[in-house]
């Protein structure tokens, strides 16, 4: 369970962290408080003070030999860090029981951010989810959504923000039609908006 994981506790990296195979090294986690976007979702990351290759890839254990973090070279690369991150695991268990049991893992194509309550209120805007970024040749592109819409709504699920929108695609199946609604901004204010999403796969 990652999410008991802070700031100080003992961890040890196994695998290609150095750049070559059965590489083995240990140190403390040194922060847990960033978080990872990516399309349909977000992950908390393991941040480290253990020395890591460039391309250094690897798993993150803590002291009772459980598995905590993907170590990957993707986290913050453009900071060319030399230390390893791992993504939280506690936060991809849903899609890795999806890959374990032979299933693909369902993909819109949108990355977003949390509209709250206080930033609905500030800026006359409903709550949902801020869509900041839309994969090119997406479902979510063929289906019509545009950056700055708000998902409130994914298949019959209330969406408050990132969270729940990425257990609401989890819960999808690929090749379904699924129904997404939510707002835009137009010339008079907000109006409501209707999708019809095919799901695909992230492989």
């Amino acid at each position: 369970n990652s999410n008991l994981v802070k700031p100080g506790d003992v961890v040890i990296a196994l695998g290609n962290t150095f750049g070559y195979a059965d590489g083995t090294g240990y140190g403390i986690i040194s922060s847990n408080s960033y978080k990872e976007v990516f399309s349909d979702g977000e992950c908390r990351i393991l941040a480290t003070d253990i020395a890591c290759a460039e391309n250094g890839t690897g798993i993150l254990f803590n002291q009772a030999g459980q598995v905590i973090g993907l170590i990957s070279p993707h986290i913050w690369a453009e900071r060319k860090g030399t230390t390893a991150n791992a993504f939280a695991v506690s936060d991809l268990k849903a899609a890795i029981e999806l890959l374990v049991n032979g299933e693909s893992v369902p993909y819109i194509g949108i990355s977003g951010t949390a509209v709250t309550n206080e930033i609905a209120k500030q800026q006359s805007m409903p709550t949902g989810m801020y869509v900041v970024e839309v994969d090119v040749d997406s479902p979510a592109m063929e289906a019509g959504i545009q950056n700055g819409d708000i998902i409130q709504d994914v298949n019959g699920t209330a969406i408050m923000n990132t969270s729940t929108y990425q257990k609401a695609v989890l819960e999808c199946k690929t090749g379904e039609n699924v129904k997404l609604k939510g707002s835009r901004l137009g010339a008079g204010g907000y109006v409501d908006i209707e999708f019809t999403v095919t799901i695909g796969s992230q492989e």
